[in-house]
């Protein structure tokens, strides 16, 4: 299945698995794709309030925007979930989404390599986690993990018996625990800004390690394509920053949503 350069707006399902897309396909791929306001409406568990794909070849979404997923469901979990096949995420907006548990990504039963995204401003109410991770081996690398929200404690990046390795990202303004490494699983963050008191004092758990964290000024600057009223204004406490100030080029799109999966938004991450 491929689903290129195509909106979804406010689609609401009763099923447990997909607001808008619910696939088991050989192979799926979603390239450009605008969704806002998807959600499944099911009083049990319900996965992918977007999208839940289910491939055992190919899982690819690529220059995507998935914002303001509701929590209409009891027990909802995921903007976008994604298990089996070949993983990999390029340029995914994942922003102002809540669910009850995991409200940004869910990659399952498979590796998954997530690069040059960004999961800003999610929300975990009244659960906890944000991204969440489990079996074989996993990468994040250039992206943007930001204010983040969890009412519980149970780590905003969580593994399940999986290693998963971080580099060349800025994770920060996350509230409570921020890594969670379960059963034999293992993270690794190499090249990465994040605060500075997750390890003084013990905002992890599990077998976590850092190899290097980058404490000079830096950028970051990704593009993603837009959605309508998708503004994610990042207000960090600059103590939180290695007093750094940090600063969100935001977008401010006056389109209407017949127009707005052509529209190019140009997100920056300074931090000087």
């Amino acid at each position: 299945m491929l689903v290129e350069q195509s909106s979804f707006i406010s689609c609401i399902t009763s099923y447990t698995y997909g607001g808008g897309i619910c696939s088991y396909s050989g192979r799926c791929v979603l390239s450009r794709i605008c969704a806002f306001n998807c959600c499944s409406t099911s009083n049990d568990n319900s996965w992918g309030q977007f999208a839940h794909i289910n491939s055992n070849t190919q899982n690819n979404i690529n220059d995507s925007s998935i914002t303001h997923t509701l929590r209409r469901g009891k027990y909802p979990r995921y903007a976008l979930c994604l298990q089996y096949g070949n993983i990999l995420c390029t340029s995914v907006n994942l922003t102002n989404n809540e669910c009850y548990w995991y409200p940004a990504l869910g990659c399952y039963r498979t590796s998954s390599s997530t690069s040059y995204s960004s999961i800003v401003n999610n929300t975990a109410n009244p659960s906890g986690c944000c991204i969440g991770l489990s079996s074989s081996s996993h990468c994040i690398d250039t992206c943007n993990i930001l204010n983040n929200n969890q009412e519980s404690n149970d780590g905003i990046i969580r593994t399940y018996n999986a290693n998963l390795f971080i580099k060349d990202s800025c994770i920060l303004g996350n509230n409570k625990r921020i890594f969670y490494a379960t059963y034999s699983g293992k993270i690794t963050i190499s090249n990465c800004t994040i605060d500075d008191d997750i390890f003084t004092n013990t905002r992890y758990l599990g077998n976590v390690t850092v190899n290097k964290t980058i404490e000079r000024s830096f950028n970051i600057v990704l593009s993603h394509i837009a959605t309508q009223g998708c503004d994610s204004y990042i207000t960090l406490n600059p103590c939180l920053l290695c007093k750094c100030s940090h600063t969100l080029m935001s977008c401010n799109c006056n389109y209407n949503f017949r127009d707005f999966y052509y529209y190019k938004l140009h997100r920056a991450f300074i931090l000087n």
